[in-house]
C-alpha cells in the first residue's frame, strides 16, 4: 500500500485558524474603537476649554457689570454660562475685584469650569 504524503491543511486546521484570526481581529478592532472614542472625547474637551478661555478674555475686555450672568451657545453647539460677581471684602479705591466664572457644558454629566479674577473700575 502506498501512503501519499499529506498536502495542504485539514478542515479542522482551517477552522481553528479562522477562530484564532477572528479573536485577534475582534481585540484589535475593540482597541481601535476605544482609541477613536478617546481621541474624540479629548478633542471635544479641548474645544470646551478654548471656549471657556475665550469667555474669560471676553469678560476682561467687555467688562459686563457685576452680578451679570450671560448664557449662550458656541458655533459647535456647546452651551456656556458666564458669571461675574464682586469678591467680598476687597475695598479698593474706585476698583472692584471681580470673580469671573466660565462654564461650558460638554454633555449632561460633564462640563468645563474656569475661573479668574479681574480688576474693574467701580460702575458709576
Amino acid at each position: 500500500m502506498n501512503r501519499h504524503a499529506q498536502t495542504g491543511f485539514s478542515l479542522l486546521e482551517v477552522i481553528v485558524a479562522f477562530v484564532v484570526f477572528a479573536l485577534v481581529a475582534s481585540v484589535a478592532l475593540s482597541i481601535a474603537s476605544r482609541a477613536l472614542t478617546g481621541a474624540d472625547r479629548s478633542a471635544r474637551y479641548q474645544l470646551a476649554v478654548m471656549v471657556a478661555e475665550s469667555l474669560l478674555d471676553r469678560a476682561a475686555v467687555e467688562l459686563p457689570p457685576p452680578g451679570t450672568e450671560l448664557r449662550g451657545e458656541d458655533p459647535a453647539g456647546l452651551p456656556w454660562t458666564m458669571r461675574l460677581e464682586p469678591v467680598p471684602g476687597f475695598d479698593g479705591p474706585d476698583i472692584l475685584l471681580l470673580r469671573v466664572e466660565a462654564q461650558v457644558q460638554l454633555d449632561p454629566e460633564r462640563s468645563v469650569l474656569l475661573e479668574t479674577l479681574i480688576l474693574a473700575p467701580v460702575p458709576e
